[in-house]
């Protein structure tokens, strides 16, 4: 796995692949959780136009994803304003 990436990839009105590096989530990550309020203000001036309810949403899927550390990047894919996958970089 890679600890990849943070970059943002419009496919148009509502839709972004959303690319979070290792680096970019361990600023949001401590004991074991995911800072979500930080995170989710991060991603919302990331992505302009994406919305406080999808990085929110974005913030809690991270905490099951990530375990126990952030060893990893991980990728969101975001469909007429709704998140349609989520994996490891």
């Amino acid at each position: 796995m890679s600890a990849g990436v943070t970059k943002v990839m419009s496919k148009g009105s509502g839709s972004w692949d959303i690319y979070l590096s290792k680096g970019f989530l361990k600023v949001y990550y401590g004991a074991g959780t995911v800072l979500a309020s930080g995170l989710t203000v991060a991603v919302v001036a990331l992505v302009p136009g994406l919305g406080w309810a999808v990085a929110s949403t974005m913030a809690a899927i991270l905490s099951g994803i990530l375990g126990s550390e952030a060893n990893n990047g991980v990728v969101f894919r975001i469909r007429n304003w709704k998140i349609s996958s989520t994996r490891r970089q």
